[in-house]
């Protein structure tokens, strides 16, 4: 039997690029807005690979640390986002530095998809693939939660797959209990909405006291180890990303500060700035959710963050992350719409009026400021 040869011609265009990506990692059925959907899913395979693919466990240039969780996952993201750059161009989009930190594949990223319960993170810099898990969300939709990677579901649960942002759902109508284990998946697991959710967080006035009744101790020698610090100015009427200024920039004050370790991780204290200098400061905050603090810090300074809750569209804008809890449930009953190059703004829409009031709920706890529309927002 004779074959027959073809010849390659390149080199692929744009839209043959990101399409070969986006199919490579995601399948080919599932469906929705999936530029940040490949952020995270490159995120779930670098550490999937790096933990359950290595081939010597004592090897350590196979361990899953940080850097090589972002280095194995930019090499997958980058021609993607290279490739969309340019289609993007050639449709005559205006190219932006706007939120910059936030497209790229940094370590905050992997923080948030720790925060949705994909991955584990554990001391020293290293990284886990969390277990596989369906958590009930509405009478429609199952949100899928784990480290495995998209492209390795049984082929049943791909060709219903539904992504938005970072998170994955299922239809409720795919019949786990009846699916035969397959390589990767044993026997499905359950996580109820109030266990993902994870417990109520405190008020932003527990919050403020906490703030403020840290014990501070003189700083004598400053870590030079780090990045230079950061201070939190909750006076600027600015997104919260933006209200982040080095200590040139500031008053003398009471601050939230932050710096990075070498390897990208944030690092968060309260301290006494005098003169432009760091001169008291607290041990560091591990177990604080820094987001939270940052409405509460807000609230305090009389700049609460802006938000536009337009309920005649069913829809939620924001240009600040949620704090995980909030971001959670938001997930739970509206989709997040993801647009072509800036992270920000976070808007989530189709949500439904049954869930009007725990939108409200969020809001209040978290002291926002509502715009009517988007003019000034």
């Amino acid at each position: 039997m004779s074959s027959q040869n073809t010849t390659w011609i390149g080199p692929l265009r744009s839209e043959e690029v990101t399409k070969q990506i986006k199919t490579a990692m995601l399948g080919t059925h599932a469906y929705g807005n999936v530029d940040e959907a490949l952020r995270a899913e490159a995120l779930r395979v670098a550490v999937w690979s790096l933990n359950v693919l290595k081939q010597n466990p004592l090897r350590s240039g196979t361990i899953a640390t940080t850097h090589r969780v972002l280095a194995y996952a930019r090499a997958m993201w980058m021609p993607y986002f290279e490739a969309s750059k340019e289609l993007s161009a050639q449709q005559g989009e205006q190219e932006t530095d706007e939120d910059a930190e936030e497209v790229a594949l940094e370590r905050d990223a992997l923080d948030i998809l720790e925060e949705q319960g994909d991955v584990f993170s554990l001391a020293g810099g290293y990284w886990l693939p969390a277990p596989l898990r369906l958590v009930h969300l509405t009478e429609t939709f199952y949100l899928l939660v784990g480290g495995l990677p998209t492209h390795l579901l049984p082929q049943t649960i791909l060709h219903s797959i539904r992504v938005h942002g970072g998170f994955r759902q299922v239809n409720v109508e795919v019949p786990f209990e009846s699916l035969p284990p397959s390589v990767y998946v044993g026997a499905w697991q359950f996580q109820t909405l109030n266990n993902w959710l994870g417990p109520s967080p405190p008020s932003l006035a527990q919050l403020l006291q906490y703030f403020h009744k840290q014990e501070l101790s003189p700083v004598i020698h400053q870590d030079t180890s780090n990045q230079p610090f950061e201070a939190y100015a909750a006076s600027l009427d600015k997104p919260q990303a933006l209200r982040w200024v080095s200590l040139e920039n500031v008053r003398d004050g009471h601050f939230l500060l932050r710096t990075r370790t070498l390897w990208g991780m944030k690092l968060y204290s309260i301290g006494i700035v005098q003169n432009n200098h760091l001169v008291k400061q607290s041990s560091a905050l591990h177990s604080t959710d820094i987001r939270r603090l940052c409405y509460a810090l807000d609230h305090e300074a009389g700049t609460p963050t802006r938000v536009v809750w337009d309920r005649a569209h069913y829809r939620l804008v924001l240009r600040s992350e949620l704090p995980a809890r909030e971001r959670k449930q938001m997930a739970a009953i509206g989709n997040l719409r993801v647009f072509q190059k800036d992270y920000y703004p976070r808007e989530w829409i189709g949500i439904p009026s049954q869930s009007f009031h725990l939108v409200d709920d969020i809001l209040n706890r978290l002291g926002v400021h509502l715009e009517t529309d988007n003019k000034r927002y």
